[in-house]
């Protein structure tokens, strides 16, 4: 696992710094970047994927709490570290309520900030298990759905009477439209004997250009 950092400081030796403590930290961090001014840095956040933003407080133009606000906006899953002195407590205060991860005081001492940046490592790779968990159950659970429904519409081709609202509600989205499309393959007696797989292959080919028409009116 990599998480790409990005490095935001309007001193220089501030920066290239803490950019040698992060690195030496483990091997998991990238510096992608270092950044002079928060300016600076939304363009970096525009033009590559970043998973940890280090950034000062105080910054002249915009400061390191505008730039976290525009960063969860370009980057919703960013974590974030902000640095910033004693006598900055209102800062502090404000940068925890923008959900910032972890906050790092002036001096930096070298010992503490490497196990911060080893927690951080901790916190993104429980983050990053518990989306892929739930992108998985939300996979499962429209793959169910999408078969209740194909069931449920490929029924009512062969039911005597139009189904009642009770029988759908709760399964088909009012908010969306179906459309329901009778197709069959001929088993067609020639000189050459199609076997089963043939005809599954068939049906295969056939719902994706159905799939394709009905998308391409859409």
């Amino acid at each position: 696992m990599s998480l790409r950092v990005l490095i935001v400081d309007d001193e220089e030796l501030i920066r290239t710094g803490i950019a040698r403590l992060v690195e030496q930290a483990d091997a998991a961090f990238q510096v992608i970047g270092t950044c002079s001014s928060a300016k600076e840095a939304i363009i970096c956040l525009e033009m590559q994927e970043v998973d940890l933003i280090i950034t000062d407080i105080r910054m002249p133009e915009m400061d390191g709490l505008e730039l976290l606000v525009e960063a969860r906006r370009l980057r919703p899953n960013i974590f974030s570290m902000v640095i910033s002195g004693y006598d900055e407590f209102e800062y502090a205060r404000s940068a925890l309520k923008l959900g910032v991860s972890d906050y790092i005081l002036k001096p930096i001492d070298r010992k503490q900030f490497r196990e911060q940046l080893l927690n951080m490592i901790v916190v993104v790779t429980t983050h990053r298990k518990k989306q892929f968990l739930q992108q998985d159950l939300d996979n499962k659970s429209q793959k169910e759905v999408d078969f209740q429904v194909g069931n449920f519409l490929n029924s009512i081709l062969y039911a005597s009477r139009l189904p009642h609202v009770k029988e759908w509600q709760g399964l088909l989205n009012p908010l969306y439209q179906y459309r329901l499309i009778a197709a069959s393959i001929d088993r067609i007696h020639s000189t050459y004997s199609y076997s089963q797989r043939d005809y599954e292959l068939f049906e295969y080919v056939m719902n994706g250009i159905i799939r394709e028409i009905c998308n391409a009116e859409t």
